[in-house]
């Protein structure tokens, strides 16, 4: 539907809506095995997501992660979490995604990365 506004309304069954973010929902877990096991990230050994996707703890090798690129795949999980939050019913505005970078030796968290906020 075109509204007075000139936004666009469309409207799906429930069960249309949960397969959609059903295969959303194995985008993430695609994106955080892929991050995992590609070797593109050595530093990352582990993600870990709550069930709302809205937050994420990255588990690395510290010393590795500081000296590398490997923060770029926070950025993979932050614009994927913020579509799965805004298509499962969040407001666009509010939906955050937070990504918590944990010291795999300590435990310790040295990073929080908050999205869209760290975007500017």
């Amino acid at each position: 539907t075109i509204n007075k506004d000139g936004s666009l309304t469309y409207s799906m069954s429930k069960a249309a809506h949960k397969r959609m973010i059903d295969e959303m929902k194995k985008s993430l877990e695609e994106t955080i095995e892929e991050i995992k096991s590609s070797g593109d990230y050595p530093s990352i050994m582990d993600i870990k997501a709550d069930k709302s996707y809205a937050e994420f703890t990255m588990i690395v090798d510290r010393e590795s992660y500081e000296n590398s690129f490997d923060g770029f795949a926070a950025f993979g999980l932050g614009v994927g979490s913020m579509f799965y939050q805004i298509f499962d019913g969040a407001d666009a505005e509010a939906a955050k995604a937070t990504i918590y970078v944990e010291d795999s030796n300590t435990g310790e968290i040295f990073n929080t990365i908050v999205y869209p906020d760290d975007l500017y």
